[in-house]
This record gives C-alpha cells, structure tokens and sequence, in this order.
C-alpha cells in the first residue's frame, strides 16, 4: 500500500457553505491529529444534498493533485442512517466519505480501487454524533492515513461502491447525439454529459446544438467567439460539451435546468 507524502495533502469537499463552523471544525479535528498536514478547500458550496454535483466536481479535480493525496469529501443526505463510511484507495490517493455514490467514477479503475468500511473506533473521536460524521469519522481518518496508518486498518474490505444513475448520450447517427445538462457551474454554464473524447468526436465549428426551445447555438473552440451576450457551446475544462453565454448565465438566461435535454449534430 502506498503511504501518504511526508507533508500529508489533505483535500475538503462539502455541502456546509461557510457561514457556520463545521469545516473550521473539521479542520481542528485534522490538524489536532496530523499537525503537519497542508489542507486545501476544493469547495464548500456544493448545494445540499446534491451528491451527483459533488461526484462530479470532485472527478473533474482529482488528477491535478499529486500522488497520496487524501480528498475528503461530505456531502452525506444519508448521515446517521444504513449508508457506509468508507475509505478508499485508488489513482495512488486515497477518497474518504460516505459510501452513497460520491466516488462512483472509480469503479472501473485498473487496477480496482482498495476500499474498506470505516468501522474501528480507535481512528475515530471518543464521541460520535449520529449527524456529524464528517467531524467524527471522516475527519479522523484522513488525519490518521496522513500519518501514515495503512488502510485495513480501519476495517474490512468492501467490494461495492455504490453507483449513481447518470444520463446516457444517445446516438441517433454518426451525426447526431442527444446530450442531457447534468452539471450547472457557479457562472451559470449548463455542462453536459457528452464527453467527445470518450465517444471518438472531433467537436468542432461545423457542429451545433439544437435546444428544446428551437434555440440553435453555434459550437465555438472558446466563449470570444460570440459577441456579449449570446449562447455558445464548447468543450470546457472538463472534457464535457458545455452551453455558455459570453459574459452571462446560460442557465438564466436560456432558461436551461439540470435534466433537460439538447440534441447535437454535425451541419458540414
């Protein structure tokens, strides 16, 4: 098993927001335990309960941080209920939270992910509340793997991670695809489930998206492309098509929610 670095790096993803205390509180829990540990905020403003955004956000993050890294992530609808805490190990990092969906995308990984269910209470606090298990679970552990203490240590390994139910792209032709939002960023950009790489796609200008409201946006390689204002789709930092407005909310201004969908093809 690969050990965290020397300087243990420990990421944070939350539903809490920052008006209370709870992720300064984490971060005393951790800091108490491993006093040497770097911690980073991925973000705290994940809406609540929304663990298909966390997965995402998290998923589209991961790989721009160094081997042995620790990412603990809470956003935990199901705290105190049959839902498992879990740590894993895989990408040579480690992933702790609850077992409800949140690290679904690395199921498929090769070699598989190591995960064991977080069950022995010497890693976690002396008291341990039925709605806070991100201070007195998750918080604990990740400060204990950055001091070095091996995963089976924690628990018995667990074969299943529980799997979200994504929108599937479907194909209608080499020409057209029909493409879901599943993912609406802080500027209001609608990003996609369709990811041209993973289906052999050059998306290009000669391609458009059709929206449900008769709406035709031009798909350009970046948002100045298009005056101020106007709709545009393209390939975003994520690797996933995405509909924008320049210098605005698509999401306001398109009216476009989560779910809907939008059809893409190939005009030239």
């Amino acid at each position: 098993m690969t050990k965290s670095a020397k300087t243990p790096l420990v990421t944070l993803t939350s539903d809490f927001g920052l008006d209370d205390a709870y992720v300064g509180v984490m971060k005393g829990v951790i800091l108490k335990i491993c006093p040497r540990v770097r911690l980073i905020d991925l973000t705290h403003s994940i809406p609540q309960g929304d663990i298909l955004k966390a997965s995402l956000v998290l998923r589209s993050a991961v790989n721009y941080f160094p081997s042995g890294t620790i990412h603990l992530v809470v956003v935990d609808p199901g705290v105190g209920g049959e839902r498992l805490p879990i740590a894993i190990h895989s990408r040579d990092m480690f992933f702790i939270g609850p077992n409800n969906g949140l690290f679904w995308f690395l199921r498929d990984e090769d070699p598989p992910p190591r995960t064991v269910k977080l069950e022995k209470h010497d890693y976690f606090l002396p008291e341990t509340s039925h709605t806070f298990h991100g201070r007195d679970i998750f918080a604990p552990v990740a400060a204990h793997i950055g001091n070095g203490i091996q995963l089976d240590a924690f628990g018995p390994r667990l074969r299943h991670l529980v799997e979200l139910s994504l929108p599937r792209v479907k194909r209608l032709d080499s020409r057209t695809f029909v493409g879901k939002v599943f993912y609406i960023d802080h500027f209001g950009n609608c990003v996609s489930n369709l990811a041209p790489k993973e289906l052999g796609l050059d998306i290009d200008p000669s391609w458009v998206v059709d929206l449900e409201d008769g709406n035709v946006v031009p798909v350009c390689r970046y948002y100045s492309q298009v005056p101020r204002d106007k709709p545009v789709a393209l390939v975003g930092s994520s690797g996933h098509l995405e509909i924008a407005v320049r210098d605005g909310s698509a999401a306001e201004q398109l009216g476009l929610q989560r779910g809907v969908s939008f059809v893409v093809r190939k005009t030239g």
